[in-house]
C-alpha cells in the first residue's frame, strides 16, 4: 500500500552540489496535513492508516521534531483529529477533533492543544458542525473560520479565551 509522507529539502546545495530530499516519516500511516512551528524546529501533522475513505476515522495528531526525527503523538484518541495549525507563538496547536466515535454523518469542534503541559481544550461548536481552520490572528487571540453561508461568504473570528 502506498502512504504520503513527510520529505524536507535543505535550502543549501550538499558537498555534490545537490539538495536531496530527506523523507521525515516512514511508519505505516498517510500524511494528510501539516504546519511548521513559527521557530521550524517541529512539524504538526494529521495520519490516517491508509488512503481509503473510510479510514478517515483513524485521524490521529503527531509532532516531529525536525533536527532528531522524532515523532511523537499529541492527540490519539479514538475520535478523528485533523487539521493541525500552530499558533504564532508555537505554544498552542489548534485542530478540528469529531465526535466520538467518528462516523460519516459527522460533527466536528475546534479544540487546542497545549504543548507546555499537553491539555487539550474544547472551544466554542461551529454552527454546521463542521468547521474548517483557516488560521490564527497573528496575535494568537483568535482562530479564523470560513463563514460557509451562501448570501454571506467570508470569514468568522472566533475569540479564545486567555490562554497564557
Amino acid at each position: 500500500m502506498k502512504h504520503t509522507r513527510l520529505y524536507t529539502v535543505s535550502l543549501e546545495k550538499d558537498a555534490n552540489g545537490k539538495r536531496e530530499p530527506k523523507k521525515m516519516t516512514s511508519e505505516n500511516y498517510t500524511v494528510n496535513g501539516f504546519d511548521w512551528s513559527p521557530d521550524g524546529k517541529q512539524i504538526v501533522f494529521a495520519h490516517v492508516k491508509s488512503t481509503v475513505a473510510n479510514d478517515w476515522t483513524t485521524s490521529d495528531i503527531s509532532i516531529l521534531d525536525v533536527s532528531s526525527g522524532k515523532i511523537s503523538a499529541i492527540a490519539k484518541t479514538s475520535s478523528a483529529e485533523s487539521s493541525p495549525i500552530f499558533s504564532p507563538d508555537g505554544k498552542w496547536i489548534a485542530m478540528t477533533i469529531s465526535d466520538n466515535p467518528p462516523r460519516w454523518a459527522q460533527h466536528n469542534d475546534i479544540h487546542i492543544y497545549n504543548l507546555a503541559d499537553s491539555s487539550l481544550k474544547k472551544l466554542a461548536s461551529s454552527n454546521d458542525g463542521q468547521p474548517a481552520i483557516i488560521d490564527w490572528s497573528a496575535d494568537g487571540k483568535s482562530i479564523y473560520l470560513p463563514r460557509r453561508e451562501e448570501r454571506k461568504p467570508g470569514f468568522i473570528r472566533l475569540m479564545l479565551p486567555p490562554i497564557n
